[in-house]
């Protein structure tokens, strides 16, 4: 009943439209719906609706805002539409739209307005007032059309104008055609067609020219969209491009072709395009074809082919550069099977230039399955690295160092299987790859000086697998091996290096898991193997290396505690034969072996570092002759500790054997050198670096807090060697043992350190040792202790038993942290003032015939035994003591000195006060005499005269007067004889003895007898100070010197009692560097009790060799007439004064006397001005020596010596 209702109400409405649709009343309604709609302004100059002739409009018209665009949005000069209602009843629309003068403007002015916004904007209005029902469910079915449906569009001289004056572009689409016939969509064919001219910028573009043919679009039957059946016929041509399709998918399928041209393009774009683009060129042609076919069963089969053929590039788009004949082509054979909705890929290819390829398939199973088992597989690739750098050169630096060779030398790599499953959707995936070899040929480097040149390198990776949570790695296992045949560097030095390997590089890690509060973000556990080698390393010049090896066994956790823990099991290095060349030793050759072990480290922070390295385990073996073990735990990279400990082993007889280029003086050697250490601390703090960079150490405890303890051990256990320095000279040690040499312990909580150490020699054996004291034997110890810097104290011992040798040393100091430690500008007056000590050191030999090996041209023996004694109170005084205890002393030297039975006991004390500038300020009154110079200087001494202007005596009572007596002493030297024959005048001195001692801290010698020139000598002399002046008084009596051989005259045996002199001496010497001061502050008085008439003769020529003094020439005269009784001669003032007795035929005759002869006049005293110039530092010295303070200026950095 309802279907009869609803048809003949429609017949009734179609017989009633006529009346109500009238021109006036359809005007009306488009006025009112576009204002309501569109809020434009519509203008239409004629509408005419006839029935059944249809709509008809004239000139159709849409404005804008008329003040800022004049020209209309739309104008259409003709519109005609029709429907055929008679056609209806038998269940088919036929429709018909003509259109024609179609012209659309679009304009956009500078301020990015445009000429279309009102529309917009209601446009916008309009869908925010729209609503859509959220539980609107499509359903998802074929698509099916009940009527049939007839139509025919016409739209004729189309004009399109857009023009943006940001851009300053325009595009004009003019000429334009469109048409749509399709008169029966149940049984008739379906035709388009499109035709258009452009214009860019006013530049005509080629025509756009479509055409589409399409039938069996519904099915007749079901009236049902059904695409198999379809058979579309299109073809078409664009600017710089077109395009075909043709066939039904059902039957031999839809074949289409796409070709472009890309430089015709990039020509037509060229005003759309970015300046960096649009000023580059770009050419080549692009070829995409697909065939699509599809079966009953709802399967979409495709084979697809995209294909670039010389692509060349150039301009900024790609700076500058030029790519030239790039080509690829990429190819996809396989089906979608639309029911499970399903894409299998049965074979795709990627080519890319001439020779790389990638091959893969796979499948992809789409959104809505509910189990996703995609998979998608690289079958194979290949990649030729070398033509792909070619086509890339442009883009390396202009002098890239690295070249890859020949054509036929490039790298290549090849992939096979890599795989990819699991759920694309979820990302819970398993990716592999089966095997990967990389295979570089050759490769250069050169870079100025250097030249690396590299055969034959290849990388094979084995094994790699990782699951996929949501893309992200949970697990990773890699297993891979690579290797170089040569390696050949020419620098400087020339290195070789023969087959390179890493046989073994894997790691696996397991649980990974993305965690915010671990270290690096995530938690996982890491494990790993790694070995490297090299067969041969050659160094020109400094050897070769051969069995190279590396090896690496660890693990690690990064645990959620924020916290990274490594366990290394083992890591070694080692060669099996190790060559190194020396100028000193030769060709040196050895192995390598260096291993650590249960070692864990841990990161607990990386910014700033904070690392644990704990139980780490060291051995390093060199050789058979070396051994290094060590252990180590330290906590925060040493900022909270550090202990380590360990030993080294040196066999010193399986490394002599080793040298090629043994030292000549070395002719064997054996033994071991043993080390031992540890050390408990922690690294310093900056500022305590920048503080002991800064001063001095001087507290060691507070300097040093950064060390707890430290304990050093070296010692030699059994060492022998023979030593040849020449054939005369050997020395074999059977035995060097010193167990230990040095042994130091450092407490730094308390700042004190001990140490004492030592050796023994046993049985050494030498051609210089005498045959009853072979062989000998020696020991050597020490021992001390140091408080900090503030005491320090040591105890030295040195004995040789055969040989009666004994040395030994004590002393103890403090203060040294006040004084050189803490002022290493100005040490000495610090020293001297802040620092104490005591120094007592003694040596003895109780056999000198030793030294007749030593020294095969001497002769010794004899005994000697010294002593020295220092005490310093800091800033109060300083003093010493010394001696020297000779017995029976034989020196022998062939022709050039001898002495005999040389005997002494001589004793020496001195002590200074110490004063600084402080205390001289204070007290100048109390200062003595300074050694600087001053006006005392040139004062004249008061000397004791009496000697020297008394009346001349003659006989005992002038011998008694030069004679002066001393008290007896036990500081006497004594010796046989001692002679030399060395120099012009031959010396031989026999029955010496003598006294010396310190008066005032100089010296005086007394009792002074020898048997010198044929005659004997009583002499004494001493340094006295007078005034700031330093003088020597000298008294000397002599008998029977025979002057012949002072002379250098050769007499007879019977002339020798006329060259004989017999007297007294006595003199005041001024010690002075100036010529002039010296002769005139010389005060010297010479009497002759006895003068041989040669001698005398010999004395008066040597005063006047030219005969210019007449006195003088009568005195020679006058003594070859007879023999003289006594002479005196006296210098005083500078002059020179001459006096005696000649007994002429039995009467006692005066000679002619000189008086105050200057004696600055005589000749023969050029010499005297050089020998003095050499006693300035012995003026010094005696300075020195008298001063009884010493003073010390802070600010000059001086000391000096004073008389207080």
């Amino acid at each position: 009943m309802f279907f009869l209702f609803l048809c003949s109400s429609s017949i009734y409405f179609l017989f009633i439209l006529p009346s109500v649709l009238t021109s006036e009343s359809v005007e009306a309604i488009i006025e009112k719906s576009s204002k309501k709609l569109l809020n434009i302004s519509l203008e239409i100059d004629d509408i005419q609706y006839t029935w059944p002739g249809g709509l008809q409009i004239v000139s159709f018209e849409i404005r804008g805002d008329p003040l800022h665009y004049p020209d209309p949005i739309l104008h259409i000069d003709e519109i005609a539409f029709n429907i055929s209602i008679p056609d209806v009843f038998p269940g088919k629309i036929d429709f018909h739209i003509f259109a024609k003068g179609i012209t659309f403007h679009f304009f956009r002015d500078a301020d990015g307005k445009t000429n279309i916004d009102s529309l917009m904007t209601s446009q916008n209005a309009m869908e925010k007032t729209s609503r859509v029902d959220a539980n609107d469910k499509t359903v998802n079915a074929p698509f099916s059309l009940p009527i049939d449906l007839g139509a025919r569009i016409e739209l004729r001289n189309i004009v399109i104008s857009a023009k943006d004056q940001i851009t300053d572009k325009k595009v004009l689409i003019e000429n334009g055609m469109f048409l749509l016939d399709s008169p029966s969509l149940h049984s008739r064919e379906t035709n388009l067609k499109l035709f258009v001219d452009v214009a860019l910028n006013d530049k005509k573009l080629p025509p756009v020219d479509l055409m589409l043919r399409v039938s069996n679009i519904l099915d007749p039957e079901t009236a049902s969209v059904l695409p198999e059946k379809m058979d579309v016929s299109f073809s078409g041509k664009l600017p710089g491009s077109t395009v075909s399709a043709d066939g039904t998918l059902s039957g031999k399928g839809i074949e289409s072709v796409v070709d472009v041209d890309l430089d015709e393009i990039h020509e037509i774009l060229l005003p759309f395009l970015p300046p960096h683009i649009a000023n580059s060129k770009i050419s080549g042609s692009l070829h995409m074809s697909t065939v699509l076919k599809m079966n009953s069963k709802k399967d979409l089969f495709f084979d697809s082919s995209v294909q670039l053929d010389g692509i060349s590039l150039s301009g900024p788009m790609i700076q500058n550069r030029t790519i030239s004949g790039f080509q690829a082509r990429l190819s996809n054979n396989g089906n979608i099977n639309l029911s499970i909705k399903q894409l299998n890929i049965s074979s795709g290819k990627l080519n890319l230039l001439h020779k790389s390829e990638l091959s893969y398939h796979g499948t992809l199973k789409l959104f809505d399955q509910p189990v996703q088992d995609s998979f998608i597989s690289l079958d194979t690739v290949f990649i030729d690295i070398g033509e792909l750098l070619t086509i890339g050169k442009p883009f390396l630096p202009p002098n890239f160092p690295i070249d890859f060779g020949r054509d036929d030398q490039s790298p290549v790599l090849h992939i096979n299987g890599v795989a990819l499953k699991g759920d694309f959707l979820s990302g819970a995936c398993i990716g592999t790859v089966e095997k990967l070899n990389l295979a570089v040929p050759y490769i250069e480097i050169r870079n100025r000086d250097l030249k690396i040149v590299v055969n034959n390198t290849h990388f094979d990776l084995y094994q790699f697998s990782t699951d996929l949570n949501r893309f992200f790695p949970t697990h990773i296992l890699f297993s891979s091996s690579s290797g170089i045949d040569t390696v050949f560097i020419d620098t400087k030095e020339k290195i070789d290096l023969e087959t390179i390997s890493i046989p073994k590089f894997q790691f696996q890690i397991k649980d990974i898991q993305k965690n915010p509060n671990s270290l690096f973000g995530y938690t996982a556990t890491l494990s790993g193997e790694q070995r490297f080698e090299i067969q041969k390393i050659k160094m020109s010049s400094t050897g070769e290396i051969a069995g190279f090896s590396q090896t690496l066994d660890a693990s690690c956790k990064l645990l959620p505690e924020k916290k990274a823990v490594f366990d290394i099991k083992g890591v070694s290095i080692g060669a099996s034969d190790l060559v190194l060349k020396n100028e000193a030793i030769g060709a040196f050759q050895t192995s390598l072996d260096i291993n650590n072990s249960d070692t864990t480290v841990v990161i607990s922070s990386v910014s700033p570092p904070e690392i644990d390295i704990l139980g780490m385990k060291n051995r390093i073996r060199v050789g058979d002759f070396a051994e290094l073990n060590s252990l180590a735990d330290i906590r925060n990279l040493a900022r909270q500790g550090m202990e380590t400990k360990g030993d080294l082993a040196i066999n010193l007889g399986n490394l002599f054997q080793k040298l090629t280029k043994k030292p000549k003086q070395v002719s064997s050697l054996n033994g071991t050198v043993f080390l031992k250490w540890s050390l408990d601390g922690r690294r310093p703090e900056v500022s305590e670096i920048t503080n002991l960079q800064q001063r001095s150490v001087t507290d060691l405890q507070k300097d040093l807090a950064f060390i707890n303890q430290v304990q050093i051990e070296l010692s030699l256990n059994q060492i022998h060697t023979n030593l040849v320095f020449n054939p005369e000279s050997r020395i074999q040690i059977k035995n060097f043992s010193a167990e230990p040499l040095v042994h130091y312990i450092y407490d730094g909580k308390k700042g004190r350190g001990n140490y004492e150490g030592g050796f023994t020699l046993l049985d050494v054996d030498s051609n210089w040792i005498p045959v009853d004291h072979k062989p000998i034997s020696a020991k050597f110890s020490f021992s001390g202790t140091h408080d900090g810097l503030q005491k320090v104290s040591m105890i030295q011992n040195f004995e040789v038993a055969s040989l009666g040798f004994h040395e030994s040393i004590r002393f103890a100091l403090s203060g040294l942290d006040q004084s050189i430690l803490q002022n290493r500008e100005k040490n000495l007056p610090y020293f001297l003032k802040k620092t104490g000590g005591s120094f007592t050191g003694q040596v003895s030999m109780n056999d000198m015939t030793v030294v007749n090996q030593i020294q095969k041209q001497m002769t010794a023996g004899g005994a000697f035994s010294a002593g020295l004694d220092l005490l310093m109170v800091p800033g109060s005084k300083l003093g010493g003591k010394t001696w020297i205890k000779l017995n029976d002393v034989i020196l022998e030297n062939g022709r050039q000195f001898s002495i005999h039975d040389l005997s002494g006991d001589i004793h020496l004390e001195k002590e200074y006060l110490l004063m600084d500038n402080d205390a001289r300020d204070k007290n100048p009154d109390n200062l003595g005499s300074s050694s600087n110079l001053s006006v005392n200087v040139m004062k004249q001494p008061d000397f004791q005269e009496e000697i020297l202007h008394a009346p001349l005596q003659t006989g005992e009572k002038r011998q008694q007067l030069f004679q002066v007596a001393y008290p007896p002493s036990e500081m006497m030297i004594r010796f046989a004889s001692a002679s030399s024959e060395k120099g012009p005048l031959p010396i031989a001195l026999n029955h010496f003895q003598t006294g010396l001692e310190l008066e005032d801290g100089l010296p005086r010698i007394y009792n002074f007898q020898v048997d010198l020139l044929g005659g004997s000598i009583i002499a004494s002399v001493s340094v006295q100070k007078i005034d700031q002046r330093f003088y020597l008084p000298i008294t000397i009596s002599f008998s029977g010197i025979q002057t012949d051989l002072f002379f250098g005259k050769t007499v007879e045996k019977k002339q020798k009692k006329d060259t004989e002199v017999s007297g007294q001496f006595y003199s005041y010497v001024p010690v002075t560097s100036n010529k002039n001061d010296f002769l005139n502050g010389l005060k010297m008085d010479i009497l002759f009790t006895h003068i041989g008439a040669m001698a005398l003769e010999q004395l008066l020529y040597s005063l006047d060799p030219t005969e210019s003094n007449e006195k003088i020439v009568s005195q020679r005269k006058l003594v070859k007439k007879g023999f003289p009784r006594w002479i005196r001669l006296a210098i005083m003032d500078g002059a020179l004064s001459l006096e005696g007795v000649v007994t002429i035929q039995g009467v006692d005759v005066d000679i002619p006397q000189v008086k105050r002869l200057n004696i600055s006049g005589l000749s023969g005293l050029d010499p005297l001005e050089e020998g003095l110039l050499k006693i300035s530092p012995v003026v010094e010295a005696l300075r020195c020596m008298s001063a009884n303070t010493i003073w010390m200026d802070q600010g000059k950095n001086n000391i000096g010596f004073i008389d207080k």
